[in-house]
């Protein structure tokens, strides 16, 4: 209708398409068929992988680090166990008291001893054996000594004769009264 109330034919409508198509009205594009969605599921495993594997590695060179700290440790400590005993030897050896006191240190223990070992050694089948000697006493020109060689040991009586010692007994026993009489041992010798 229009404004003086008449009534107008319908207008037509132009048509596009061929005669045989059923008319449809302008759409818009037609649908594509969606593809279905990728699982992101592989992405997120291949992450916990590269992420499991970088924490197997700080770990393995942690366990590395650790163990080449132990070692070095136990390495230090070994040096330094060694310092400590050769310094506690160097200190047993610095605070040995010295020789007793009725003992001279001199050439003339050096010939004590000198005449205690070739006494020790003047048996054949004692020559080529190492003999350790200790003064015990040393008084008025006589001298006790200890000749000791692995787990056999005696004792010798020397005398300074002629600005020379010279073994006057020699045994495990005290010497008998007639050698003490015989070569003027004293009797503090013995004590």
């Amino acid at each position: 209708m229009d404004l003086n109330g008449q009534s107008q034919p319908p207008e037509e409508v132009e048509r596009t398409s061929a005669p045989n198509e059923a008319f449809t009205p302008s759409s818009p594009e037609p649908k594509r068929e969606d593809k279905p969605k990728k699982s992101k599921a592989p992405l997120v495993l291949g992450l916990l992988l590269v992420i499991a594997l970088a924490a197997c590695v700080v770990a393995g060179w942690m366990y590395y680090d650790q163990s080449n700290q132990k070692a070095s440790l136990e390495s230090q400590v070994d040096d330094k166990d060694k310092k400590i005993s050769q310094l506690q030897t160097q200190l047993g050896e610095a605070t040995e008291p010295a020789a007793d006191d009725d003992q001279p240190v001199d050439s003339e223990t050096d010939a004590i001893v000198s005449a205690a070992t070739a006494y020790a050694r003047a048996p054949e089948e004692s020559a080529n054996t190492t003999y350790e000697v200790e003064i015990k006493k040393q008084v008025e020109g006589f001298a006790s000594v200890s000749v000791t060689s692995g787990d056999s040991s005696f004792t010798e009586i020397l005398k300074n004769v002629d600005d020379q010692w010279v073994v006057i007994v020699a045994g495990q026993n005290n010497p008998s009264d007639a050698d003490m009489d015989m070569y003027g041992i004293p009797e503090s010798l013995l004590q």
